[in-house]
């Protein structure tokens, strides 16, 4: 059963509570007054559904000099000598865009329903997201 709490101060009184729930893989849910409901989870299940449904497919280009990634449908591309060097700048790049999208870009339509790759940087490190994007280990 969903534990949900429509107070914040109800919420902070069962913490423990909250937490234990989303540990044990059930989500917590915290409402507070007119504002959309939050739901508290597990980050490696949150993790493995963004990683599902929100593809990093990137298209790479190798050129004589230079190796081009792009992530087509985003302001996303990276360039370097070799291609590590140019993954390494996509995953910068795509740093740079979330960073972008919660300072600003969220705002507006034909970037807002971005909120799901956005998360998926946010929550992973460096080597997650390149083994997302390009399946390194």
């Amino acid at each position: 059963m969903v534990l949900t709490f429509d107070k914040m101060a109800d919420a902070r009184d069962h913490l423990k509570d909250l937490y234990d729930s989303a540990q044990s893989g059930v989500p917590a849910v915290v409402q507070r007054s007119d504002d959309p409901a939050v739901a508290m989870v597990r980050l490696d299940s949150l993790k493995r559904l963004l990683r599902s449904s929100c593809p990093i497919d990137p298209q790479i280009r190798f050129g004589e000099q230079s190796v081009s990634v792009w992530l087509p449908g985003f302001p996303v591309s990276a360039q370097g000598a070799d291609f590590e060097a140019a993954a390494s700048e996509f995953v910068a790049a795509l740093r740079d865009y979330a960073e972008t999208w919660v300072e600003d870009l969220r705002h507006y339509p034909n970037h807002a329903e971005n909120w799901g790759l956005v998360n998926l940087v946010q929550l992973s490190d460096d080597a997650e997201l390149l083994r997302h994007a390009f399946g390194e280990e």
